[in-house]
């Protein structure tokens, strides 16, 4: 699923997990890098009755902090999307928007644990 959202895209963009789109609001938790080479976890929905009710939350990682996430997971800058990606989706077959935010925040408190900065935008 594509969402409308701002211009920008996310380079290296994995899907980690998303809702079913037959739902009244779809949601999906995206990850990679900005234009900016920071990376972003984005939470994104999409009520497919009310436009106006679309929203799209960011976790922003600086270089710093995503160098710090890659060395405390083992892996590389070029890895860091699909690693998340892995490690967070449990290929579960049928999300509903309320797990896909609950997903978001287990994501949010792992930085935390790991002691890693990020900024959200919204």
């Amino acid at each position: 699923m594509v969402l409308e959202k701002s211009d920008t895209t996310l380079l290296m963009e994995q899907l980690v997990v998303s809702s079913d789109d037959d739902l009244e609001i779809w949601a999906g938790i995206t990850v990679g890098y900005d234009d900016d080479k920071n990376f972003v976890i984005e939470l994104a929905f999409e009520d497919y009755e009310d436009n106006s009710r679309n929203k799209v939350t960011r976790a922003v990682l600086d270089k710093h902090n995503t160098c710090l996430l890659c060395d405390r997971l083992g892996t590389s800058i070029l890895k860091l999307p699909e690693t998340i990606a892995e490690r967070f989706n449990d290929r579960y077959p049928s999300y509903v928007p309320s797990q896909i935010n609950a997903a978001f925040g287990e994501m949010l408190d792992f930085l935390l644990s790991e002691r890693v900065r990020f900024t959200i935008q919204d």
